[in-house]
């Protein structure tokens, strides 16, 4: 039998970032543009992060970083730093398990209610938040909705993912080439 548990809880509290001399915090290096992933890794319970920045046309990765647990992540304290190990303007990434990728995060402290079904929902970080307009329909209304989107995107969906397929069969996957994703809109439905 499965159980859940329910906390509040704090994600992406600012954590202490070091390259070199330099030191700054997740928070700070996202409000500077930069944006910022994380690759999970549950069976060792750690991550690694990796930081671009467009405009400057520079990368950076972390060291494995051990995640906290028990309190300290609850509550956002004592969190352990990341210190970036390689600096570049292209990184290449070898990802050698598929359940093992980088996601995009959002580096600003959110209260978080979700339920904890599974050791994968025990990020430390938040998932991007959607910063765009709000569609608030009737949730009867929702599978109309993006069945609708479907259909319209549905001929150029193939294209794209085949593309894609065949740009990674050719260059193999560079931390670049991974699509940057852009939320142009939410959709929210009101609970009766």
């Amino acid at each position: 039998m499965a159980t859940s548990m329910s906390a509040e809880r704090i994600l992406s509290a600012p954590v202490d970032v070091f390259w070199g001399p330099w030191r700054t915090t997740t928070t700070a290096l996202q409000q500077a543009g930069w944006e910022l992933a994380v690759e999970h890794d549950f069976a060792h319970w750690g991550y690694r992060m990796v930081i671009h920045h467009r405009q400057m046309q520079m990368w950076g990765m972390s060291d494995v970083v051990e995640m906290s647990r028990g309190y300290e992540a609850r509550y956002g304290q004592n969190l352990h730093p990341i210190y970036i190990k390689y600096m570049a303007s292209k990184l290449n990434i070898n990802i050698m398990a598929p359940l093992m990728a980088f996601k995009p995060i959002d580096a600003y402290p959110q209260i978080s209610h979700q339920e904890i079904k599974s050791i994968e929902d025990m990020v430390q970080f938040a998932t991007p938040l959607v910063r765009t307009k709000e569609l608030i329909v009737n949730p009867d209304e929702i599978g109309k909705i993006l069945e609708l989107i479907q259909q319209a995107q549905l001929p150029e969906q193939e294209t794209i993912r085949r593309r894609e397929r065949l740009k990674a069969s050719r260059e193999g996957c560079t931390i670049d080439s991974i699509p940057q994703q852009v939320f142009h809109a939410q959709v929210l439905s009101i609970a009766a």
